[in-house]
């Protein structure tokens, strides 16, 4: 046994009755992360999940999976495909931070040329461990990442995240010459005592610097910190969402009160944690794209919104990153507004023949709707026989969707039946002729006779 952890519990004593003693006990378990509590085998969703999941289901067809992840957007999504059907529930970062569970996150991006990423290698789907080292291991790029660092953050409760163990030293030693004992490290190879000692340290103010490797990314709880330094590159967001989520937790016992989520905001605001920056290190990525505060609190929003954020979070000095989603994402609509408007009225100009030489219609864009970002499994997995029928029934062509984007499909589809709207088939004749999709069965009928009308017109002529 690794560890165990006694949380203690919320508003009711009792963790909501499911817990009669008023404790949990958060077990971490070497190497074999199986264990039974209570006559139940719990399993730590990891590699060897598929091995678990084949023992009860080997002779046992009925028996039914659910499986809980806080890292969906795993290097093995495709094998987590191969397994579960569907995701029946996604919570995200900011669907917490909406909430009023965790804390609004503030990015401000640090610009260091000689931070060079162009030539690294992709190794496993994110930046090759050896190359990036000698990056971030360097003299100038060392000082030039502490320097910011002691700048900005100053006294604040800060969590460092470093590529390998010289570069988090390294780091310590130069942030102590900024400000004498304000800096320490740990890696996975610090001893299990004086491990303990440094978080209990940290957590209470004996430094307010600490810079880790690999050992503060999952599982480590501390509400009091005000600062995550990402100095440590990455092209997986789940990593990145695991780095930040360390400083989104709101200061102890200010949320067990509130009870909706505006109040839970509220007082996250007025509290003496209102936010948590993130300081994040940027240089020449070339071809590689680095993962931004954007990228996990965007789950909403389309690649062209979240990038467009990116770029307003780079020029602003700190702006909170639901602003800048929230900006970019009005920007993007007007911007797809006034394109499909300019559209729609040169469609409207073409007549006869020229309206049946038209290419197909992005069905997307017959029912005015974003093809939302797709994360883990389903920019893999393919959609259902049934999914594809249903939607072939509806004239779309599901042979080369994404199992997202058919289901996001199937839904819209679904929303406008009941809402009263015309059908999909409808919808699209409309929508090649330049006018509106957002009608009634009878509107979309009149509007089709007018248009058969001006093509027999058109046809005469």
């Amino acid at each position: 046994m690794d560890r165990v952890e006694i949380l203690e519990p919320g508003r009711d004593g009792r963790f909501g009755g499911l817990c009669p003693d008023g404790f949990v006990y958060n077990l971490e378990v070497e190497e074999n992360h199986n264990y039974f509590a209570n006559g139940f085998l719990v399993h730590n969703c990891a590699k060897s999940y598929r091995k678990a999941i084949k023992h009860f289901t080997d002779g046992n067809p009925e028996v039914k999976i659910l499986g809980v992840t806080a890292t969906p957007d795993r290097a093995d999504e495709e094998a987590l495909g191969q397994i579960f059907d569907v995701v029946a529930f996604n919570y995200e970062i900011h669907d917490a931070v909406r909430d009023g569970w965790l804390v609004p996150v503030r990015q401000r991006i640090v610009q260091v040329n000689s931070l060079d990423f162009a030539d690294i290698k992709t190794t496993a789907g994110d930046f090759n461990q050896g190359q990036l080292a000698a990056v971030m291991e360097d003299e100038e790029n060392l000082h030039k990442v502490a320097s910011p660092v002691a700048d900005f953050c100053g006294g604040k409760k800060t969590l460092i995240f470093a590529t390998t163990v010289a570069q988090a030293e390294r780091l310590a030693e130069i942030l102590n010459r900024h400000d004498e004992g304000s800096a320490r490290w740990v890696c996975g190879e610090t001893p299990k005592d004086v491990r303990a000692q440094m978080f209990r340290d940290f957590r209470d103010g004996a430094f307010n610097r600490l810079c880790n490797v690999g050992v503060a990314t999952e599982g480590y709880d501390e509400p009091g910190i005000e600062c995550v330094v990402i100095a440590r590159p990455t092209k997986s967001r789940s990593l990145y969402a695991q780095m930040v989520g360390r400083g989104t937790r709101p200061l102890p016992g200010l949320i067990d009160g509130p009870e909706t989520a505006d109040a839970r905001r509220s007082a996250i605001a007025d509290s003496a944690k209102p936010h948590v920056e993130v300081l994040d290190f940027a240089g020449n990525a070339g071809r590689h794209k680095l993962v931004s505060c954007a990228d996990i609190l965007g789950g909403k929003y389309t690649d062209e919104v979240v990038a467009l954020a990116d770029k307003k979070i780079a020029e602003s000095a700190g702006m909170d990153v639901e602003t800048a989603l929230a900006e970019a994402a009005a920007e993007a609509k007007k911007q797809h507004e006034d394109a499909r408007r300019r559209e729609m009225e040169a469609r409207r100009r073409v007549v006869s023949v020229a309206d049946y030489s038209m290419q197909e219609v992005d069905p997307f864009d017959v029912l005015q709707i974003e093809p939302e970002r797709l994360y883990g499994w389903d920019r893999v997995k393919r959609p259902s026989d049934r999914m594809v029928s249903m939607l072939a029934s509806q004239g779309i062509d599901a042979s080369r969707m994404k199992f997202g984007e058919a289901s996001k499909l199937i839904g819209e589809i679904l929303t406008r039946r009941e809402r009263g709207l015309c059908s999909y088939a409808m919808a699209k004749a409309l929508s090649r002729a330049g006018y509106p999709t957002d009608v009634s069965p009878s509107e979309a009928t009149k509007m089709l006779v007018e248009i058969a009308r001006k093509k027999r017109e058109g046809a005469q002529v």
